[in-house]
């Protein structure tokens, strides 16, 4: 139906990747929520169980594929002017700062219109570099702006889910990944799909257990990439888990800030404690 997906974290099949749908006959799936009805309704033959899930997941089988349209340097042509020339801009900036970045979303695959974002990703192969810190210096030089509330806003209602409203709030107004360049709203995602990354995230699970809880973040060095992984303390029991999330809004927390989560903890062979927070009621506590 050429429909176009998005491959989703780093752990996947030789014969099949984690994806969901995001661009169906000329409609934007903004929320996962509206990905998964359109995965439930008509292609129910791409939910399988792994045995590092507590629960389904969509995967396309490798002989489905088309195409794969790659992250790029260059916009799709049939785009907007301004946002065109503004995404090549932005690219040449962050290349220049020593950010090794590149295009994707719909500026890539030519679903932009003059309301869209500019979705960028850049691989974290420099782990000595401080990425957070790259962008803090572009936002103290005024190259980038934090969101404003009318951004913030418009950010909610397109995308808002899985998260309390007033935490997603407090999240973006203190956020590095989603900002502004010349008054357009840009979103940086930092992916890192390391070994160290994977042996936490890629291991068989022993058994999903219900947990509701308060957490608090001890150490948040590898929660600004994607997927971003926090270790937490259990507030009332002291157990050491691991926090992780796919999903942008959650890799701008820091040590100190408190989870309300109700969900799940995922327990594998090797050892790890693990929560989700993709598949939780979440509510942020944030550290001022």
């Amino acid at each position: 139906d050429n429909s176009i997906w998005a491959v989703k974290g780093c752990c996947h099949r030789n014969d099949a990747v984690i994806a969901i749908p995001r661009y169906v006959k000329d409609i934007k799936l903004k929320r996962l929520k509206e990905s998964y009805e359109y995965i439930y309704k008509y292609y129910k033959d791409y939910i399988v169980y792994e045995e590092f899930l507590c629960r389904p997941a969509p995967m396309i089988f490798l002989d489905d594929i088309i195409r794969i349209i790659r992250p790029s340097k260059e916009p799709c042509r049939n785009v907007p002017k301004d946002l065109y020339e503004k995404a090549r801009e932005l690219i040449r900036l962050l290349d220049e700062e020593g950010l090794n970045s590149f295009l994707t979303g719909s500026l890539l695959y030519c679903a932009a219109d003059d309301s869209s974002d500019i979705d960028i990703v850049i691989y974290t192969y420099d782990h000595e570099k401080n990425y957070r810190d790259e962008i803090e210096k572009l936002i103290n030089r005024n190259i980038f702006n934090r969101l404003d509330d009318d951004d913030i806003t418009k950010i909610i209602s397109k995308v808002g889910e899985g998260l309390e409203h007033i935490s997603h709030k407090m999240i973006l107004r203190r956020s590095v990944h989603e900002i502004k360049y010349k008054n357009t709203i840009v979103s940086i995602r930092f992916v890192d799909c390391s070994a160290d990354v994977k042996k936490i995230l890629c291991n068989k699970l022993r058994v999903c257990e219900n947990y509701h809880g308060v957490l608090k973040i001890i150490d948040d060095e590898k929660g600004f990439t994607t997927p971003s992984i926090y270790l937490a303390e259990d507030m009332s029991s002291k157990e050491i888990y691991y926090v992780y999330s796919h999903r942008m809004r959650f890799a701008d927390l820091r040590s100190g800030d408190k989870i309300f989560y109700k969900g799940f903890v995922e327990k594998t062979y090797e050892g790890f404690n693990r929560i989700n927070l993709d598949i939780g009621d979440v509510r942020i506590i944030m550290n001022t």
